[in-house]
């Protein structure tokens, strides 16, 4: 036997044998002793209560006193205990046949003679104190209530499992009764209709809904449609104002009024959460609206601080807890495996991102697309430095090694990109845009074949030999050569083994190839001694055959020198003006070294245009990195133009 629950069923029994809810102490336990007697011999439980009675009774008071099923009264010298239990049971009766008390007021401690210690009722007034109770924002939700209405309509005795929705029933039955008597019905209904005009049928259905099936009646008013809301503001006004100037108030009238206060008051909460429910759902439409705009993945916060077309923040049009429950179902794992709405991501540092389903893969080609040039600029400063040292990678001659490369450099360009690509939900996704009944994957955004992600270069659009030979063709030619780059490597070990800078000087390397004597680019003399040596008469015929070749091959009314800086802005298209002048010297300076070896070969001979071009096109084909040049034949033009001015300035 349990014994917290051995004395309580004795105290309500006694109670209902008494029909009170108050207990004099006393008394009871004169009645206690006598029960615990005869009990005793049938039940050995109870012997222990023949014994110390007082004792063991108070020790179980206080589990009952702490639980609020009794409440010690100290009114009177003996002591009392009040059980709201006893009250509870009586009003649950009374609102038990809604239609045999619907001629009567509401309950009331007058009507019914109960009486009620002053902290066991809560007391709340029905216009100002109602709709919050409604909404669990205030009150001490003790077990009874006493709701006051205004003026002096009385009071009635409710419990808080009443509220809202079997108060209204009583209300709507009450209010048909009075409808039923003395032809009150097509009274009102007449008086409605200047009210509602143009909606005179719709009066005439609710009223028959409200004699026919009252409890229609609160399922309509709770959907609160505008009809519905004006029709019973209209209706609960017309009640109160042909009753309120009645001298004698019958007790139907009463519990007419008293009906229409309370449903009154549910038609305008009704209305207010149908408001809400609009202002709530609209604002969640537009919630998702801001999903769909850049940048499309969204934390916490961010959502939070979502705001309307107007610049109203959303938070405020749903709370809170609305918030965290719309993303909990939105986030929430379908039966069917099929991804959720919004995808939840958690990054590395526990960052939250959230992201609609639908603009998942939109998103990744869009980054794809965005983060290329950052992937080709990476690249190409990687092997720019690798270059420069001398050094290579399996990357640079691989397609696979180039593949892993970039799929390496992802997390450093774009680490959202990288999040969204290690992410397995990426490829569902996928899968379920290609199941979708006609519709077909747009090729943008066709990142997986086969169950797998395309190979990174098709998806960033990078080819490997056309960046590899950009990169060396933005640096001094020698670093591609395959016969001085080695040996420029060999001594830019060996220097760095003495402690010399590792980076070779262009300039020091220009020096090198042009004279073993320090010699000035911009300023070499093709007549020198070291160049040429040619006889004053050969200079002659060079200078006389140059100047044929040029009036044949530059344009009339240009200048030689106009037309050279035109014909080198079509092939020397670096964006980097450094880089672009440095090509430029270092192709002047092969130039050179190439004419003069010709001229050195061929003493006392005539150089014809022809000769000038093939010389220009031997030059080209001897050197790999500018036969990738897309311009070469611009190129080409540029050297032969070039090669004039030099002859053209040689010293007679």
């Amino acid at each position: 036997m349990e014994k917290a629950f051995e004395l309580y069923p004795i105290l309500r029994a006694y109670s209902n044998k008494h029909n009170s809810a108050y207990i004099k102490i006393d008394e009871f336990l004169r009645f206690l002793v006598k029960y615990a007697a005869r009990m005793a011999p049938q039940h050995p439980e109870w012997k222990p209560w023949t014994q110390e009675t007082n004792v063991r009774f108070w020790n179980e008071m206080k589990g009952y006193t702490n639980d609020g099923r009794c409440v010690l009264l100290t009114d009177t010298t003996e002591g009392r205990i009040f059980l709201p239990y006893f009250y509870v049971e009586k009003l649950k009766e009374i609102y038990q046949d809604l239609e045999k008390t619907a001629g009567s007021p509401f309950p009331s401690e007058e009507s019914l003679g109960f009486t009620f210690p002053e902290d066991q009722v809560e007391e709340l007034n029905l216009e100002t104190d109602l709709i919050p109770y409604f909404e669990k924002q205030t009150g001490s939700f003790l077990p009874i209530i006493k709701l006051r209405f205004p003026d002096d309509w009385g009071s009635a005795l409710l419990l808080p499992l009443l509220i809202p929705r079997r108060i209204l029933e009583a209300a709507i039955f009450k209010i048909r009764y009075y409808l039923m008597e003395r032809n009150n019905r097509d009274y009102i209904t007449h008086k409605m209709y200047p009210h509602m005009q143009g909606r005179e049928t719709f009066v005439r259905d609710t009223m028959d809904t409200i004699i026919s099936h009252p409890l229609d009646c609160v399922s309509s008013l709770e959907s609160s449609g505008e009809s519905t809301f004006l029709f019973w503001a209209c209706f609960c006004f017309q009640i109160k104002s042909d009753i309120g100037k009645k001298n004698e108030r019958l007790s139907g009238d009463i519990a007419a009024v008293q009906a229409a206060f309370v449903i009154e008051i549910c038609n305008n909460l009704f209305k207010s959460h149908i408001l809400q429910e609009r202002e709530r759902d609209n604002a969640f439409r537009t919630l998702e609206a801001n999903m769909d705009k850049a940048p499309y993945y969204y934390t916490t916060d961010s959502i939070i601080k979502f705001t309307n077309s107007t610049g109203a923040a959303l938070l405020g049009q749903y709370s809170n807890k609305d918030l965290e429950n719309y993303i909990r179902e939105k986030t929430a794992e379908k039966e069917n495996d099929e991804v959720p709405a919004w995808i939840m991501i958690t990054t590395r540092n526990g960052e939250k991102w959230f992201i609609k389903k639908g603009n998942l893969l939109h998103l990744v080609t869009r980054l794809l697309s965005d983060a290329r040039p950052s992937m080709l600029k990476e690249t190409s400063s990687r092997w720019k430095q690798l270059i420069q040292s001398f050094k290579s990678e399996p990357a640079m001659e691989n397609d696979a090694e180039f593949d892993k490369l970039l799929f390496s450099s992802i997390g450093i360009v774009s680490p959202a990109l990288k999040v969204f690509l290690d992410d397995p939900r990426l490829f569902l996704v996928y899968t379920e845009i290609e199941r979708a009944q006609g519709k077909i994957t747009p090729p943008a955004s066709r990142i997986f074949h086969n169950g797998k992600l395309i190979p990174m270069n098709l998806l960033f659009g990078l080819r490997r030999k056309e960046i590899l030979a950009s990169v060396k063709l933005s640096m001094p030619f020698w670093y591609s050569m395959p016969i001085i780059s080695p040996i420029l490597a060999f001594f830019a070990g060996f220097t760095r083994k003495k402690g010399v800078p590792r980076q070779v000087s262009p300039k020091q390397v220009n020096q090198k190839q042009v004279s073993p004597k320090q010699v000035n680019p911009k300023q070499v003399n093709i007549n020198s001694k070291e160049a040429v040596s040619p006889k004053r008469s050969y200079a002659q015929e060079l200078v006389n055959s140059a100047r044929a070749v040029a009036a044949n091959l530059v344009p009339q009314g240009r200048t030689l020198d106009e037309y050279i800086r035109e014909v080198e802005s079509r092939w020397s298209k670096l964006l980097d003006k450094q880089a672009q002048k440095n090509l430029v010297e270092d192709i002047n300076s092969l130039v050179r070294d190439n004419l003069r070896k010709t001229l050195k070969l061929r003493k006392h001979s005539k150089l014809s245009g022809e000769d000038l071009k093939n010389l220009a096109e031997g030059i080209v084909k001897g050197t790999p990195i500018l036969e990738t040049l897309k311009a070469s034949h611009h190129l080409c033009l540029y050297m032969q133009l070039y090669m004039l001015k030099l002859l053209l300035t040689i010293r007679l």
